[in-house]
């Protein structure tokens, strides 16, 4: 653990890489992604920095320093804020700052540490669970897995949990695809309606899973 001097340390639990970039020098903040946010982390080692202000053409640049602990805090902040379904206190990514610089292993070992690393990685259990959920409800209404995001499939990865919208995109990426047969556009042998013209492909899979699918809210 490294005490002296005006540094502190991002903590991430997320399972995806951060990449921050800030009007300071340094400008860019890296931390890669957790492989198994319930067991690991990775960390950022965040010092002081500092902006420029410049007053007029005349006279050279002003200097204001800028503490460790406002930098790493802007980090976790904007990350946060930007990301869909957060909720403060209740559903967050998985980010927190800590005075002192720390290695993974340290963190995963410092007792001070660790109330705060489980509070976040119940706050981004919570924030999985708000993304999945949300998916569930676009599925629902439209039955259409490109509405689905990426982070989606993560949290639901994440969670352990298997839907109907969570597919691997490679495997579907190998299928062999078909022509509409009323555009003549490529489709997926199993769709449905079309994606280009919206025809309906397949008229009992429709009615089913269209028609007679219940829709929430």
């Amino acid at each position: 653990m490294i005490k002296d001097g005006d540094i502190c340390t991002v903590i991430s639990v997320l399972p995806l890489r951060l990449n921050e970039n800030k009007p300071l020098t340094p400008a860019n903040y890296v931390i890669k992604a957790v492989k198994d946010p319930q067991k690991d982390v990775e960390t950022l080692i965040v010092k002081r920095g500092h902006f420029r202000v410049y007053v007029d053409e005349t006279r050279p640049a002003i200097i204001v320093p800028e503490t460790a602990d406002v930098i790493a805090g802007s980090i976790c902040r904007d990350f946060k804020v930007s990301s869909a379904h957060y909720e403060p206190g209740v559903a967050e990514p998985g980010l927190f700052f800590v005075a002192g610089g720390y290695t993974n292993e340290e963190v995963l070992r410092e007792k001070d540490i660790q109330p705060e690393l489980i509070k976040t990685r119940n706050l981004q259990n919570t924030w999985f669970k708000v993304l999945v959920s949300t998916a569930d409800d676009d599925w629902s209404r439209h039955k259409m897995r490109r509405m689905i995001s990426d982070l989606q499939r993560l949290a639901c990865k994440c969670l352990n949990l298997e839907r109907p919208w969570d597919i691997d995109l490679e495997v579907v990426s190998s299928v062999k695809m078909t022509p509409c047969k009323f555009c003549r556009a490529e489709v997926h042998p199993d769709a449905i309606i079309c994606m280009h013209c919206r025809g309906i492909l397949n008229m009992e899979r429709y009615k089913v899973e269209f028609v007679s699918a219940p829709v929430s809210g």
